[in-house]
């Protein structure tokens, strides 16, 4: 009997340097704000809170995305709570935490972060240079 060729195939001229030259997959692109300095605010608590054990001194507020918006809906669709839920997302808290400062530091949270919510927003005020 006689045994069969057992060499092994070698790949074409070229095999290993196309594939080593093959272009990775990205997950998605970069993106990034263009001015970092716009899309986020911090205001100081005059009377600090204690959450889950650390203290919480200052709220950064940053712009909410389609993405902050979409999650909310999906979450809760209650349109109703949606205001509340959105402003606590951009601050970055859950929304018992917002109920839970002392009024005057409320007040200057929901100021701060008055023009951070969109146009169709129930709490936002519009821009100095927006038509009412």
């Amino acid at each position: 009997m006689s045994q069969p060729d057992l060499t092994p195939v070698k790949p074409y001229p070229g095999f290993e340097t196309a594939t080593a030259a093959a272009p990775t997959m990205r997950k998605g692109p970069v993106i990034e704000p263009a001015g970092p300095e716009d899309w986020v605010r911090t205001v100081p608590l005059e009377f600090p809170l204690t959450v889950d054990g650390e203290i919480v001194a200052a709220l950064t507020l940053r712009r909410p995305t389609g993405a902050d918006l979409a999650g909310l809906l999906e979450e809760d669709p209650d349109e109703d709570t949606l205001p509340k839920r959105l402003r606590a997302r951009i601050c970055g808290v859950h929304p018992a935490v917002l109920a839970a400062l002392w009024i005057d530091d409320a007040e200057r949270v929901a100021e701060a972060s008055s023009p951070f919510l969109p146009s169709g927003h129930p709490d936002r005020e519009p821009a100095e240079d927006e038509p009412a």
